[in-house]
């Protein structure tokens, strides 16, 4: 019970921080690493406040720390970038007695849903622009071969 409240506590601190920070002030690129550096840095410091007796509790608290880290940061992506989804939902929820198609066709366009994330690619240098083409960086084809390996795990086509 012990490394269970350890874990969720320094878990809830780490998270106060990263609120804190970006309420302070709000980092312009890499925001995932940004988060990697507060989550890691303050776990570092909490082993040793943690009184633990065993290698083994430490190494629990550790996967328990990991788990909701990596669940939050994945979490974190989602929510930093609107989704489309997102968007259309929260567009037909604004107008309170419904959308037609025409009017949210009209609203969603690619300066809205395609623009922002060609940016974070480009940001993430996950693409470059040549020659008037985006292409792919080695950080890009390895990202897509991650989405392509798990796509074919869960016997999924090719599309979205």
């Amino acid at each position: 019970m012990n490394i269970l409240l350890f874990g969720i506590l320094l878990f809830a601190l780490a998270f106060f921080v990263h609120i804190l920070i970006w309420k302070i002030h709000l980092p312009k690129k890499n925001h995932t690493c940004f988060l990697l550096n507060i989550f890691f840095g303050l776990f570092i410091i909490g082993i040793f406040i943690l009184p633990a007796q065993r290698l083994s509790d430490y190494i629990q608290a550790f996967l328990l720390y990991l788990s909701l880290m990596l669940a939050y940061i994945i979490s974190y992506s989602a929510i930093e970038v609107d989704s489309p989804s997102l968007i259309i939902v929260l567009n037909i929820a604004g107008t309170g007695c419904g959308l037609s198609r025409e009017e949210l066709n009209k609203q969603l366009t690619d300066d809205l849903l395609v623009l922002p994330r060609l940016k974070d690619l480009l940001n993430d240098k996950m693409v470059f622009m040549e020659e008037n083409k985006y292409k792919l960086t080695k950080k890009g084809v390895f990202l897509v071969k991650i989405f392509i390996f798990f796509r074919k795990i869960l016997n999924a086509g090719k599309g979205g």
